[in-house]
């Protein structure tokens, strides 16, 4: 296993300022609208957090 992976906190400031992937996900799922989302491998939640964050209520 590689060492960044160890220590879940080294990860997150490997990562500090880095947002452009994160706003491409949160970007497509609110232009694809999808009912459900699985976000595999999630890790510290880095891209799951906002992308559960802009999660509507779904409609009946």
């Amino acid at each position: 296993m590689v060492q960044i992976y160890r220590e879940p906190s080294e990860f997150d400031l490997e990562h500090l300022g880095d947002e452009a992937d994160v706003r491409f996900y949160v970007l497509l799922a609110e232009t694809l609208k999808p009912r459900i989302m699985l976000d595999l491998a999630c890790g510290t939640g880095r891209t799951t957090i906002p992308l559960a964050s802009r999660q509507r209520a779904p409609s009946s």
